[in-house]
């Protein structure tokens, strides 16, 4: 708490500082113990109220800051039941001190401000537990034990598809926020003039809304898929349309974006999600592993088995990853929600549930396309074989009997001159034939006698 509470009150000090020493008035200084407290309790969602001024969107950069710091220091003291108790003890004890001490009004009563501070405690020690702590992995090895292959490997199927997925997501609606921040700079600049803000009081103030770049790259990416997102009742934003005429004159509003006026670009941009889903389920279903896709024969009826096993637990991990996508989107999205007043900009973020449809849907039309790629692609090549093997067969079958026919023929050899019947004689008739011969030979023997 020291780490986080000092080093953030140093940055509002001198902030407040710079301001005061060029804008003139009174000197802001002397509040800013007062403003640390309620900006330690606005990271872990407790919003606050200062005079005109009101503040309820969670800055999720100081959150994660502040998670991985409790995460960091956890994992250095050392993790177990007792210093989680106790440290949960203390946290909230020192949360609730701030929210007695300071000035401010805050959105929230006592109670909630200990249940979400000890949430935000509880999650920066989960993070140390499975640094740190063997527990898990032995958790995780012994059920694996008790996994057949099949689960296992689409288990982590299941994973790699969403944290490449997640990555992705994050990736767009930053890229998208430094195009916003880069096209919309000099609308920017305009709010500063206006305004009457000098150069010291531009940076800082731009470094310190830094703090809320998470939630503008959910915003992004809510955009991005067509839900869009609004500014209170004053401004809707989506590609089809930008509001910002009757916002209030922050200088961050004038990096809001316009419309985009040209549908092919509208097409291009609502399509990257998909294109992205299922690109990435291309790669995994077919990256080398026992789950690869595979070609098995016609007449392998084992292998066909396998495949269509195989693709049956690429659908499951498909949809396991995608009830973890929409679930992580939907927890985004209304965390970086909020409100920046009582009436008109009370609601200020993306319509959550619109939001979560919009990029579930998109991830499913990703996801069953490249399913249903996969099994035609699959079923093609099989038919393919089968016909090629049924014709292969077909000509063996052609080929043995025209052969046979050929050889029965050969043997016959047919003659072009007409053939005489034989007659058989038997022994008698041989006989016969012999007796005139032997009489012709006894008479002339006499005659010559």
């Amino acid at each position: 708490m020291a780490l986080y509470a000092i080093s953030l009150g140093c940055f509002i000090a001198l902030m407040l500082l710079v301001v005061s020493m060029e804008e003139g008035g009174e000197n802001l200084s002397a509040s800013s113990m007062s403003l640390t407290e309620a900006v330690v309790l606005l990271s872990q969602g407790v919003g606050f109220t200062a005079g005109s001024v009101v503040i309820g969107v969670m800055p999720l950069l100081l959150t994660l800051l502040l998670v991985a710091l409790i995460a960091q220091c956890a994992s250095k003291a050392g993790v177990g039941l007792l210093p989680w108790l106790s440290g949960l003890a203390t946290w909230v004890a020192c949360n609730l001190l701030w929210a007695g001490g300071t000035t401010v009004e805050l959105h929230d009563p006592q109670p909630a401000v200990a249940a979400k501070t000890a949430t935000i405690w509880t999650l920066g020690y989960l993070f140390a537990v499975m640094m740190r702590s063997p527990l898990p992995k032995r958790v995780i090895t012994a059920l694996a034990g008790h996994m057949p292959a099949t689960v296992r490997h689409t288990l982590r199927l299941t994973g790699f598809v969403t944290a490449v997925l997640a990555s992705a997501l994050v990736l767009t609606g930053f890229v998208t926020s430094v195009v916003w921040i880069v096209r919309g700079w000099h609308g920017m600049t305009t709010l500063f003039t206006m305004t009457g803000m000098e150069n010291g009081s531009r940076i800082l103030t731009s470094i310190a809304a830094c703090v809320w770049l998470p939630n503008l790259m959910g915003w992004a990416v809510s955009w991005i898929l067509g839900a869009g997102f609004h500014i209170g009742d004053l401004g809707v934003f989506t590609m089809w349309g930008g509001q910002s005429a009757g916002l209030p004159p922050l200088p961050v509003f004038g990096l809001l974006p316009d419309a985009v006026p040209d549908e092919r670009v509208r097409i291009v941009l609502q399509c990257l999600i998909p294109v992205t889903a299922a690109v990435v389920a291309l790669v995994f279903m077919a990256v080398p592993g026992p789950l690869r896709l595979r070609i098995a024969k016609p007449d392998d009826s084992e292998g066909t088995r396998t495949v269509v096993r195989i693709m049956i637990c690429h659908a499951c991990a498909l949809c396991a990853a995608l009830i973890l996508l929409v679930a992580g989107s939907c927890a985004w999205y209304a965390l970086s929600d909020g409100s920046l007043g009582e009436h008109r900009l009370k609601d200020v973020g993306v319509d959550v549930m619109v939001s979560t449809q919009t990029t579930g849907r998109s991830l499913a039309f990703g996801f069953a396309g490249a399913w249903f790629v996969a099994a035609v692609v699959l079923a093609a090549v099989y038919g393919i074989h089968w016909i090629v093997g049924r014709q292969r067969l077909s000509r063996d079958a052609s080929s043995a009997s025209t052969g046979v026919a050929g050889g029965t023929a050969a043997d016959d050899g047919p003659s072009d001159r007409p053939r005489r019947p034989r007659t058989i004689r038997s022994d008698t008739d041989l006989s016969k034939s012999e007796q005139p011969a032997q009489e012709e030979i006894d008479d002339s023997n006499e005659s010559s006698d």
